[in-house]
């Protein structure tokens, strides 16, 4: 039975305060000659007029037991009666007369005139899409609301809607099953049973939870998606159902254990494990897709904490380079005539370890000067490729926009995944990536030997070549 309190269906407040009190149950002057015309006696004034003020506040008709104190006394007093009027001793016909008046005067029409076929056609065209009772019978009470029709007992909707909803589940149960083979129905029936030498069931492996970003993990991961994809190879069977119904009955079987799931009729069986099967596929995914980003922010960390590095390390030759450039000007400075400046100044960079030295020295310090940590990644990224291109491959990658310019640099890198060459003469649209990524990935014809360092080539067998 589904929770009153997690419905909309209407109910007094424990302990109204004041102001609630004033807003929903002072009557008003239309309200006071209504309930005028109809009684004589100051009892049955005071019990039309709480009738009427609760069946607004509620929608139906409550035991008069349930109504809080608070309200009585305070239409009590808007009626101007004296404490000693109660509302005790009323006869069940007059009883019945006071609702049927309560009714016409408010418009609403009583639940077992249509109520029932009203609220029946609303649950029942919301249970095709919702599972969940407690919206159901929210839907219910909206349906009854809007046709101005009086709520029947919460038990009546809650035993209406779990009706309705086991209908509805068994046609998808009976059309979900209808669509297996036998073959998929006895694989499906497998996963419930302990193999020889096992200790749990292979739907154990299915309701398998997420673990760290690791690489291993990441492997495993990978694996478990096949693993899931070769059970039922086509989501065909599920074709039709919506979306909330496959979690709910995902939901169902992760909560049973084999031995539970056995025990069902085998067309809801398949149903709610094919279900659990699709959930498990789409969750694997989602877990791998966080897990790529997880690994993908770990290699450029690493690769910002290299820069960190390198810089530390070329901040002594960086030193080194200023003394000579200082060195340098000094030497202009003193020596007047081109020639014995330029012997002079060949005599010092000998001295400081030759120009082809000091060459790689300037060439390293500013390949790292600036905050570009992109040609750095290589080795963080190595020992991932292979990971990295078996996702791709078992995933079925697609745009949310009209601009394929990512997938179709995707394709390139798939398709040229066992060249080895350092370049890749084939265009690609890199128009999705920042100017530090195309200035790392892309140089000119001619800048390509003798200008650049090793690592920016290194770069461009890396993310064009995906080697």
């Amino acid at each position: 039975m589904a929770a009153i309190e997690r419905t909309a269906y209407p109910q007094f407040r424990r302990t109204p305060v004041v102001r609630e009190l004033v807003r929903t149950y002072t009557p008003t002057d239309a309200e006071l000659e209504f309930v005028t015309k109809r009684t004589r006696q100051p009892g049955h004034r005071l019990l039309l007029t709480v009738l009427l003020k609760t069946f607004q506040r509620l929608g139906y008709f409550c035991a008069i037991e349930e109504i809080p104190p608070a309200v009585i006394r305070h239409i009590r007093g808007a009626l101007k009666l004296r404490v000693q009027v109660k509302l005790d001793h009323i006869e069940p016909r007059t009883l019945y007369r006071y609702h049927a008046q309560v009714r016409a005067y408010l418009g609403v029409r009583d639940f077992s005139k249509g109520g029932l076929d009203v609220a029946t056609r609303a649950v029942a065209e919301a249970a095709a899409a919702m599972d969940n009772p407690a919206d159901l019978i929210n839907v219910a009470i909206e349906q009854l609301v809007r046709d101005r029709i009086e709520l029947p007992s919460f038990s009546t909707l809650d035993r209406l809607t779990r009706r309705i909803r086991a209908l509805i589940n068994g046609q998808y149960f009976r059309q979900i099953s209808s669509r297996l083979t036998s073959d998929e129905k006895q694989r499906l029936d497998d996963m419930l049973m302990v193999e020889p030498g096992q200790s749990k069931s292979p739907l154990q492996r299915i309701k398998r939870l997420p673990k760290r970003g690791s690489l291993t993990h990441f492997l495993d991961l990978l694996e478990h998606i096949g693993e899931l994809d070769s059970l039922i190879g086509s989501e065909q069977p599920l074709a039709d159902i919506p979306e909330l119904k496959r979690r709910h009955f995902a939901a169902e079987a992760r909560a049973l254990d084999a031995t539970e799931l056995r025990d069902f009729m085998p067309a809801k069986r398949h149903a709610i494990l094919l279900c659990l099967i699709h959930r498990a596929r789409v969750q694997a995914r989602d877990d791998l897709a966080e897990m790529f980003i997880k690994r993908m922010a770990n290699i450029h960390n690493r690769g910002k904490e290299e820069l960190a590095r390198l810089r530390e390390q070329f901040r002594e030759k960086a030193e080194a380079i200023v003394a000579t450039m200082s060195d340098v000007i000094r030497v202009l400075d003193t020596h007047p005539s081109d020639a014995d400046a330029g012997r002079e100044i060949r005599h010092l960079v000998v001295s400081r370890g030759g120009v082809r030295v000091l060459q790689e020295d300037c060439s390293a310090i500013n390949a790292y000067s600036g905050d570009n940590y992109l040609p750095l990644l290589w080795p963080f990224y190595r020992p991932h490729r292979a990971a990295i291109l078996k996702m791709v491959r078992s995933l079925d990658l697609s745009t949310t926009t009209e601009d394929t310019a990512l997938i179709d640099a995707i394709q390139v890198v798939m398709e040229n995944e066992r060249a080895r060459g350092d370049w890749l003469e084939q265009p690609v649209d890199l128009s999705f990536t920042s100017q530090l990524w195309r200035s790392t990935v892309v140089q000119p014809r001619g800048k390509r030997r003798g200008t650049h360092p090793p690592t920016a080539l290194r770069g461009v067998r890396v993310f064009c070549l995906g080697q």
